[in-house]
C-alpha cells in the first residue's frame, strides 16, 4: 500500500480525550468530535483526524452490532 491510502476506525470511550490529544499534539483534524449515524441507523459520537501519511483515523464510541 502507499501511503496515505488507508482508513481506520478505532474504538474509543473517550473520544474527545482522544482528541484533545491529538490536538495537543499538533495534529490535523478533520472532523471534531461530534454525534453521527452510520448506515445501519447506529448512533455514534465520532471524530475524524489524519496522520503525517494522509491515513484517516476515526475514533468512535459505536462497537459493532450487539450478537442477538
Amino acid at each position: 500500500m502507499r501511503a496515505g491510502s488507508s482508513a481506520v476506525y478505532v474504538v474509543s470511550d473517550d473520544v474527545d480525550a482522544v482528541h484533545q490529544r491529538v490536538v495537543d499534539a499538533g495534529g490535523e483534524v478533520l472532523e471534531a468530535p461530534h454525534e453521527t449515524r452510520f448506515g445501519s441507523g447506529a448512533a455514534a459520537y465520532v471524530c475524524t483526524v489524519q496522520d503525517s501519511e494522509g491515513n484517516l483515523w476515526t475514533f468512535g464510541t459505536y462497537r459493532g452490532l450487539s450478537p442477538e
